[in-house]
C-alpha cells in the first residue's frame, strides 16, 4: 500500500469515528490546526447531511481559503445560503469582492478579531436579513481603497452585532437604512469607528419613523463618533466610549445611560435637540446644549458642562411636560466649568445660575412675558443685588423695587404707600464695587429704620 492510499485510509478512519461526536463539538475544532500527516477535516458539516440536524457548517468546507489573497465571497455565501442555522469563519483573512447577505435566522460568526472579512470592492460589505446575526468577526472596510458602508439592515427586525470590529469604512460602520428597519435591534461589545470618525459617525439611524426600540451597549468608537440619530424612535444607549453623538429636531425617545463622552478634546459639543430623551448618568468632556426644540426631555446626574439654549420654550408645569435639569454636576476645568440653567442659555439677560465660569456668577429671577424671560432681581456673585424698574403701581404689597419713574429704591407697606428708601440707585454693572455694596447697606438701614417708625417691625 503505497503512502497516498495509506492517507486516505486514514482520513476514512477519522471521518468514522468523528462522526459519532456532536457538529457542535466539532465546530470547536479549526482545520488550520490540524496535523499535515493526515488531511485537514472541515470544522463542521455541511447542512443538507441527514447524519447531522443541528445546522453548523464551516465555510471551509465550501472551499474558503482564508489567505488574503483568493477570492473567498463565492465560498461564504454558499455556506450562508446552504440552510445552515449558523456559519463558522475560521481563523484567516477572507477577501470578499460583493456584498455577503446573512439570510433570516442566520448567524455568520467567527473567532473574534482573528477572523477577517477584507473589503475589495466598491459597495456594502455585508447585508443583515430578519434576525440575522455577527459574532466575533473583524469587518475591515478598507475606505481608503474602497467606498461603502460596512453592515446595512434595511428590512426585518431582531438582528444582532456581537463582539464584532467594524472598523475603516468609508460609510457608515452600521446603517439602518431604512424607518423601522432592525426594529428591537442589538448592537453590544463592538469596536466601531469609520475612516474619518471625527466627522462621520459610526452608526446611523433613519430619517424617520415611529419606532426603533433599538440598543446600542457597550460599543467603543476608537476615538471617533458614535451615532447620528437621525428621525429615529426609542433608542438606548448605554456604556459607550465615543468623542460625541449627533441629534436632530426629528429624533424622539433616545436614553443615553451611562457613557463618556471624550468630545472636548476634539471641540465637539453635543446639542441635544428633539423630544422626550432622557440623558442620565454620562461623564462627558463635551458640553451638552439645550436646544430650542429639545421637549419633554431628563436631563440629571451628568458630569458635564450643560447649557441650556432653549430661550424660554422649555416648560416644567403639570400641564406641559417640559425639560427637567437636576443634579448636574457642571465641572470639568477646575478653574472654568459651569453650569447654567434656565431660560435663556449665555444671554447675558438669561435666567441663569453659573458657577466658576472664569467671568462670576449671577442668578437672575424673572418671569416669561410673551415667550421671552424678563428678569426681575438679580443676584451677582459679589454681594450685589439689583432690582430691574417697574412702575409703582404693579409692585407688590410689602416689597423692594425701583421705581420707574425717578430710578429710586422704594418699599412699599401692606397698605399701598410707597416709601423712598434713600440713597443712591443700585448699580446696574455686573461687577459690583465697594460703593455698590456700601450703597446696598445703607438703603436696607434706611428701610428697617422706616419700618420700624411706622411700627411694621419692633425692636
Amino acid at each position: 500500500m503505497n503512502k497516498d492510499q495509506n492517507n486516505a485510509k486514514t482520513d476514512m478512519s477519522r471521518r468514522k469515528a468523528l462522526a459519532t461526536l456532536s457538529t457542535a463539538g466539532m465546530a470547536l475544532l479549526s482545520a488550520p490546526f490540524l496535523s499535515a500527516a493526515s488531511s485537514p477535516l472541515p470544522v463542521a458539516v455541511r447542512a443538507n447531511d441527514p447524519a447531522h440536524s443541528d445546522g453548523i457548517v464551516n465555510i471551509v468546507d465550501f472551499g474558503a481559503i482564508g489567505d488574503g489573497k483568493a477570492d473567498d465571497t463565492a465560498a461564504i455565501q454558499a455556506a450562508l445560503h446552504s440552510g445552515a442555522g449558523s456559519v463558522l469563519i475560521p481563523v484567516g483573512d477572507y477577501r470578499i469582492t460583493s456584498t455577503l447577505t446573512v439570510p433570516d435566522k442566520v448567524t455568520l460568526r467567527g473567532i473574534g478579531r482573528l477572523s477577517r472579512l477584507l473589503k475589495y470592492f466598491n459597495g456594502d460589505m455585508v447585508l443583515l436579513q430578519d434576525t440575522a446575526k455577527l459574532i466575533e468577526l473583524e469587518i475591515d472596510g478598507r475606505g481608503k481603497s474602497f467606498s461603502g458602508r460596512g453592515v446595512v439592515i434595511d428590512s426585518g427586525t431582531n438582528q444582532k452585532i456581537l463582539d464584532c470590529s467594524i472598523v475603516n469604512t468609508l460609510g457608515y460602520c452600521v446603517e439602518f437604512s431604512v424607518p423601522a428597519a432592525g426594529k428591537i435591534s442589538t448592537i453590544d461589545k463592538c469596536l466601531m469607528y469609520t475612516l474619518t470618525p471625527a466627522n462621520l459617525p459610526a452608526i446611523k439611524l433613519p430619517e424617520s419613523e415611529q419606532n426603533g426600540d433599538r440598543k446600542i451597549i457597550s460599543v467603543d468608537c476608537g476615538g471617533g463618533l458614535l451615532a447620528d440619530f437621525g428621525g429615529c424612535s426609542t433608542v438606548l444607549v448605554t456604556n459607550c466610549n465615543t468623542i460625541g453623538v449627533i441629534f436632530k429636531p426629528a429624533s424622539k425617545k433616545v436614553s443615553m445611560i451611562g457613557n463618556r463622552i471624550a468630545g472636548g478634546t476634539a471641540g465637539i459639543n453635543v446639542e441635544i435637540s428633539g423630544l422626550n430623551h432622557t440623558i442620565i448618568g454620562n461623564i462627558s468632556a463635551t458640553p451638552f446644549y439645550i436646544m430650542q426644540d429639545c421637549d419633554g426631555s431628563v436631563i440629571m446626574g451628568n458630569v458635564a458642562k450643560i447649557v441650556d439654549q432653549s430661550r424660554g420654550k422649555n416648560k416644567v408645569d403639570s400641564d406641559t411636560p417640559g425639560i427637567t435639569l437636576s443634579n448636574n454636576y457642571g465641572g470639568f476645568h477646575a478653574d472654568s466649568s459651569y453650569m447654567v440653567l434656565g431660560a435663556g442659555g449665555t444671554s447675558p439677560n438669561a435666567g441663569s445660575i453659573s458657577f466658576g465660569d472664569g467671568t462670576g456668577w449671577k442668578l437672575n429671577i424673572g418671569t416669561s412675558v410673551n415667550k421671552t424671560f424678563v428678569p426681575k432681581f438679580t443676584f451677582y456673585d459679589k454681594g450685589c443685588l439689583r432690582f430691574e424698574p417697574m412702575n409703582a403701581n404693579h409692585a407688590a404689597p410689602g416689597s423692594v423695587f425701583t421705581d420707574t419713574a425717578d430710578k429710586k429704591l422704594k418699599y412699599k407697606d401692606e397698605t399701598g404707600l410707597t416709601m423712598n428708601l434713600g440713597g443712591s440707585v443700585l448699580g446696574s454693572q455686573p461687577n459690583s464695587t465697594a460703593s455698590d455694596i456700601a450703597s446696598l447697606r445703607n438703603d436696607f438701614n434706611a428701610l428697617l429704620s422706616k419700618m420700624k417708625a411706622s411700627g411694621l417691625m419692633r425692636t
